[in-house]
């Protein structure tokens, strides 16, 4: 253009056109830079406001042995999804007999966390849940709860029972949350999660809790022995001394032992209590290692409640274990309170049973 003068009027000359012009070229520019600074800051101001005033939703999956929330009889799975996987073991597998148990993961539960400043009082979740690459239907669910969310708590509920299932796959279609001023459709976390059988965690995402290895006599480390008889180590349920650089705790005695003590249904043991280990929904996984000698006939188990009034009990299965060692383990979900006590269960007979390396891991799914 500036190499065109016939586009400069006659009563112009070359330079006092362009001077002109571009005067209001830069003005132009200025008034345009001021404008995109102004409404950068009107964005900024926004952000600030909703960071500082508004919620903002955290949505991740966990597993659980039990349905969330409690106490029973209200739980707060979807309808649609309540019988999920027994509708699939009907269809593809209608001989199997279905059982659930305590050392496997039965539940999917969804968390909503409430990582902003304001509070959250109602969360609508539209998504649908498949079996990939079994033939199975896609089931759509709702969920669409009234809360009230402060910021920083967090509320679990249980979204699908996946005990029996081969793998499943969650997709969440949308995302709606509202507070007292505002409705946000944005969240923190994955669109779709998915898992297969045997569900577990892997090793990263697990933290040792509580180890014992049963170097310390008589007790270990605080065992309450012999209880439900006479409440201390004894003759039967102690630690001995280090042997050959093994270390374990023995449980021995048959009915006529525990009858000169006379224990609350001819059991006794050994029990561990862990204050304040767990947050609500949490899993912890406790494992042992065990052997007994030839010819024992005597039982072991896991055994494990919360310390609560109305207690919550989870077993393992009862076992004479074999020369070998063998490890022992159970799942367990905190619903009712933050603590935990770990029965190592006797039932008295024949033998000897080796206990040793009892751990507890917190798994974070």
């Amino acid at each position: 253009m500036i190499f065109r003068p016939d586009i400069i009027p006659p009563n112009d000359t070359y330079w006092s056109f362009w001077l002109s012009n571009l005067s209001i070229l830069i003005a132009a520019l200025a008034f345009f830079s001021s404008a995109l600074v102004a409404a950068y800051n009107a964005l900024e101001q926004v952000h600030l406001r909703y960071m500082e005033n508004y919620p903002y939703l955290e949505i991740f999956p966990i597993l659980s042995v039990d349905p969330l929330p409690l106490p029973i009889p209200k739980f707060d799975t979807p309808p649609e999804l309540s019988s999920y996987n027994i509708d699939y073991l009907k269809e593809f597998a209608p001989s199997h007999q279905h059982e659930t148990s305590d050392t496997e993961f039965r539940f999917l539960a969804m968390v909503l966390r409430n990582v902003g400043y304001g509070y959250i009082t109602r969360a609508i979740i539209k998504g649908h849940v498949s079996i990939p690459n079994r033939g199975y239907k896609e089931t759509p669910f709702l969920v669409d709860r009234r809360i009230n969310l402060s910021p920083g708590q967090t509320l679990a509920f249980t979204l699908l029972p996946i005990s029996g299932l081969p793998e499943y796959k969650v997709s969440l279609d949308s995302v709606t949350y509202r507070s007292y001023f505002v409705e946000m459709q944005e969240y923190d976390g994955k669109y779709d999660f998915s898992e297969k059988h045997p569900y577990s965690i892997p090793p990263e995402r697990t933290v040792v809790i509580f180890y014992d290895e049963f170097e310390s006599m008589p007790a270990g480390q605080g065992w309450n022995l012999d209880f439900w008889g006479q409440w201390q180590a004894t003759n039967y349920i102690f630690v001995p001394p280090p042997s050959q650089n093994e270390h374990f705790l023995i449980l021995r005695g048959d009915q006529k032992v525990f009858s000169e003590f006379p224990h609350y249904q001819n059991q006794g043991g050994a029990f561990k209590d862990l204050q304040n280990i767990f947050t609500y929904g949490q899993t912890v996984k406790i494992t042992a290692r065990v052997r007994a000698l030839p010819g024992t006939k005597a039982r072991i188990q896991l055994w494990c409640n919360d310390l609560h009034p109305n207690p919550k009990n989870r077993f393992s299965q009862p076992i004479t274990p074999r020369e070998q060692w063998e490890e022992i383990s159970i799942l367990y979900t905190s619903t009712n309170s933050p603590n935990l006590r770990i029965h190592l269960l006797y039932t008295p007979g024949d033998g000897e049973i080796y206990v040793d390396q009892v751990k507890v891991e917190g798994l974070f799914t």
